[in-house]
Formats: structure tokens, C-alpha cells, sequence
């Protein structure tokens, strides 16, 4: 990334766009996890441009809004299908930790 400090706190435009994914991502996976449920028992949240995940100022980013937003229901934690994209491969990504609060869930 070109601009390191990008990272270092939460901008109003990040936090409101985070603020509206949670929001959206939550009341859409309401409306879908009855219609999944009968055909593919999956949905799937997926994030170009997950790093890192949180804010150096402690901040949450999008990707672990909607995480927590999947832990707190069950449902979700047995369908969510999540694909996280980092510029670094090689990272141990911070959205690890949450892995072993999702139900059936793998990563790497």
C-alpha cells in the first residue's frame, strides 16, 4: 500500500462505510438464509481488501464487523462462506482469531 499510516486510525469515510456493510450485509443474510437453507446451505461474504482487518488505534474494520456480526448468530456461523483478500500472502492475517468462534470452518 502506498500510504502506510492509512492503517494507523479510522477515518470517518472507513468507519461509515463499515457501518453500512454491517448493516446491509445483516438484514441481506436475514432475507437470504431462509431461501439458502433449501438449496445451497451457504452464503458467502467476500472482501477484495480485508487487511488488516483492525485499525492500529483498535478500531474494527468491515471484515470483523461482519464476522462478529456472524458469531453472534448460528445460522450464519454454520453458512457463512468468507473470502478475505490480503496484498501480503504471507501475514498471519489478524482475522484468524476469530476462525475458531465460526462454526464449521476452515482457514489458512
Amino acid at each position: 500500500m502506498s500510504n502506510p499510516s492509512f492503517f494507523d486510525e479510522q477515518k470517518e469515510q472507513s468507519l461509515i462505510k463499515a457501518r453500512i456493510v454491517e448493516k446491509y450485509f445483516w438484514a441481506w443474510a436475514k432475507v437470504i438464509i431462509p431461501t439458502a437453507k433449501k438449496f445451497d446451505p451457504r452464503i458467502a461474504y467476500i472482501d477484495l481488501f480485508a487487511v488488516p482487518g483492525r485499525y492500529k488505534d483498535g478500531s474494527k474494520s468491515t471484515p470483523i464487523k461482519v464476522l462478529e456480526t456472524a458469531i453472534s448468530n448460528s445460522d450464519m456461523q454454520n453458512m457463512l462462506v468468507t473470502v478475505f483478500n490480503d496484498a501480503d500472502a504471507e501475514r498471519e492475517h489478524p482475522l484468524l482469531e476469530y476462525l475458531p468462534f465460526m462454526g464449521k470452518c476452515k482457514g489458512k
